[in-house]
């Protein structure tokens, strides 16, 4: 499911792109670390939703903004009915 938006990755802020029950993918400006276990907080505008994941992948981008990166998370343990219902509400 594509969704848009931010969300923190350990209190800083990221660039939600991908979003499901399994995992995620985002972009942040500070660096991210394969195999690392991070508590990412969905929507902190919002309601919100905390969630632990691993970090499964990190690709460096090189952008004219400076450089941001990549990564793909697979949440942990997470609570699916929550999830399910954050994934419905905050389809793009």
């Amino acid at each position: 499911r594509r969704a848009g938006g931010e969300l923190l990755v350990e209190g800083r802020p990221a660039e939600l792109l991908d979003l499901s029950e399994l995992g995620a993918q985002l972009t942040a400006k500070t660096p991210l670390k394969p195999n690392r276990t991070v508590e990412l907080r969905l929507d902190p505008g919002g309601r919100g939703l905390s969630v632990g994941a691993r970090i499964a992948w990190v690709k460096l981008e090189l952008t004219r903004g400076g450089s941001i990166y990549r990564a793909g998370v697979e949440f942990v343990e997470p609570d699916r009915q929550a999830l399910a219902r954050f994934c419905d509400q905050n389809r793009a």
